[in-house]
């Protein structure tokens, strides 16, 4: 009992002096000759006058911020740290150290979608994964922020930081045997996870099967690499994590695969290998299951080519507890939704604030590629509808599966074939 006390103790400490985290100690500081020393407001008015001549210098904004994060003035710090960002947008440092800011002053999902954009900039940032796994942890969310956080740690294996968090994490969520085997052995107790077939920041599977109607949590596999950000307030799939997914590309669609794969990990599936079949010119989708794995395959078939699939996409195979994917030309207009060759835009239909923003970010995480979220030409749509260009009906009913906490949409034919993809978003939707 005293054990799991003083553990308590270190861990509430760890809540201070850990967490959210940004890169390495900035080279070089006005008068600063050692860490513990403090800044003067002389240090301050030669530092900002420096930056004055060199304004448009993306590492001045990005210090100066530095500067009032160090001194805990985080609406300054995330001003410059804006300021750095409209010079050069391309810098994940930037957005990772804005987000931290973010996650300060409780504004969490702005926080989020910087974590998001790092992760686009440099998929597998071990930082990132880490900041976005804390910030759940402060809004109370351990479950959410634990495998977040292991994905850290397997990224960077000798970040003790890392391992104290999930530490933490453990703890807050109330499994303290679990928080004592973490802290005292140095993360030791951690096994890192198998790699996914690409880098992806979504997770690897869920276990337990039930149907597509059913309702309840969702219990994750402790050996995924990462879980899925759970989409709120919808009821997610829950499938075996014994069922391993090969997805085959059929069709020559560049990067198909890959984009799939983030895709049907968000959802759910275990994607474990990326191949390449043996010609390009496959025409219809093909899904071969093993024994055991219908459910899943069926659940697969209806992710791809929608609920009415054609007759003979499903069939048996020898290979038990494995499902492959061929992928053929029926599908492969989809691959414009991940390429950023048909763009999304999510326009708020409803009222309701930052909704609009929350399902594009939503989908960003799955790995489409959305525009900023606009306003619709009003705000009184009764249901989602769905704006898609002509002979894209196909990308439209996939992106209606995708849309968090949706029950259905409306679809409308836009004749122009070059306009985007729109989602306006109605009042049946809650998300």
């Amino acid at each position: 009992m005293r054990q799991l006390n003083v553990l308590g103790c270190l861990l509430m400490a760890a809540v201070l002096l850990a967490g959210c985290t940004y890169r390495q100690q900035i080279p070089y500081w006005p008068n600063l000759r050692n860490a513990g020393q403090s800044f003067t407001h002389e240090d301050l008015r030669q530092f900002t006058d420096s930056i004055r001549v060199r304004s448009n210098d993306a590492d001045y904004h990005y210090q100066l911020g530095r500067h009032f994060q160090s001194k805990g003035k985080f609406p300054l710090a995330a001003g410059e740290f804006r300021r750095a960002l409209a010079i050069d947008p391309r810098r994940a440092e930037f957005y990772n150290a804005l987000g931290v800011c973010y996650d300060k002053l409780m504004q969490f999902d702005l926080a989020k979608l910087c974590y998001r954009r790092v992760l686009e900039l440099q998929p597998g940032d071990a930082l990132a994964y880490n900041n976005m796994g804390y910030s759940y942890l402060l809004q109370g969310k351990a479950e959410f922020a634990l495998p977040l956080l292991r994905q850290a740690a397997a990224l960077d294996t000798d970040n003790v930081r890392f391992r104290n968090n999930i530490a933490l994490a453990h703890y807050l969520s109330g499994d303290k045997h679990s928080s004592q085997q973490c802290f005292t052995a140095g993360g030791a107790a951690l096994t890192a996870a198998p790699p996914a077939a690409t880098p992806s920041y979504s997770p690897a599977a869920v276990s337990g099967v039930k149907s597509a109607d059913t309702a309840g949590s969702v219990e994750r596999s402790a050996g995924s690499p990462i879980a899925m950000l759970r989409d709120l307030g919808q009821q997610e799939i829950q499938l075996q994590d014994t069922v391993q997914v090969e997805l085959c590309n059929g069709n020559g669609a560049y990067r198909m695969g890959t984009n799939l794969s983030r895709l049907l990990k968000a959802r759910g599936f275990n994607v474990v290998r990326l191949t390449n079949a043996d010609r390009f010119d496959y025409g219809r989708t093909s899904i071969v299951y093993g024994n055991g794995s219908w459910q899943a395959a069926d659940h697969l078939a209806r992710q791809l080519c929608g609920p009415a699939y054609p007759a003979g996409t499903l069939r048996n195979g020898p290979t038990e507890g494995r499902i492959k994917v061929l992928l053929g030309r029926d599908i492969a207009q989809i691959n414009d939704l991940f390429n950023g060759r048909l763009p999304i835009v999510v326009a708020n239909g409803n009222g309701k604030k930052d909704l609009a923003e929350r399902v594009s970010c939503n989908l960003d995480e799955k790995g489409f590629i959305t525009m900023t979220p606009v306003d619709g030409d009003h705000f009184n749509y009764a249901e989602t509808r769905i704006i898609y260009p002509k002979g894209r009906l196909t990308c439209a009913r996939l992106i209606a599966r995708a849309i968090p906490g949706q029950v259905g949409v409306k679809y409308i034919k836009n004749t122009d074939g070059s306009a985007p993809l729109k989602i306006v978003v109605g009042k049946d939707l809650y998300y």
